[in-house]
């Protein structure tokens, strides 16, 4: 092998090298995707099965569980909200009176909304928040009462949670839609 053939393959081995080491440390973007979650392209936010106590006893809410067994939850007016915690600042729990429906990123239906709580609220207490922690809304304005007013009986609910990232841009964290209905 010639001198310049030789520094030929010498000088494409250095640039692949420099090519693949530099590309390894370029920023890897991973996409999400669980079409099961409120918001496809989020990180999962875990809803655990809980009880709670009321005046006619035990309430057992089946969270992820229940969801992958596609069960409706009986519980009380005034439920509680639970999930695992997770890596945001930025987080609402709402209750809707119909499935939540989301388009390009957004809840396309905020006038179904009859309960939120946020992060915003006084007592984050790290995924669990008591029904009177929360506010109702009525027609996407807040009620302004010291108390929520309880969910009217008889009917079927839908619930989640989800987290922004830092910015408060765009959905980072979600839950499963939850269904219950209130005794």
């Amino acid at each position: 092998m010639d001198y310049l053939s030789h520094t030929r393959i010498t000088n494409i081995i250095f640039i692949l090298f420099i090519s693949l080491f530099f590309s390894s440390c370029e920023e890897e973007t991973i996409e999400y995707f669980n079409n099961e979650l409120i918001f496809s392209d989020a990180h999962e936010i875990v809803i655990p099965s809980y009880n709670y106590q009321s005046i006619t006893g035990d309430i057992i809410v089946h969270g992820d569980e229940g969801f992958d067994n596609n069960s409706v939850d009986t519980i009380t007016s005034t439920p509680p909200i639970r999930w695992d915690s997770v890596d945001s600042k930025l987080i609402v729990s709402a209750i809707f009176i119909n499935p939540i429906q989301v388009a390009d990123g957004k809840i396309q239906n905020t006038n179904d909304i009859v309960w939120i709580w946020h992060s915003g609220l006084a007592n984050v207490n790290n995924g669990r928040v008591t029904f009177e922690e929360g506010r109702s809304l009525s027609g996407n304005a807040i009620e302004d009462t010291d108390q929520p007013i309880p969910l009217p009986a008889f009917h079927q609910y839908y619930w989640g949670v989800w987290g922004w990232n830092e910015s408060g841009i765009k959905v980072q964290y979600s839950s499963r839609q939850m269904t219950f209905y209130v005794k």
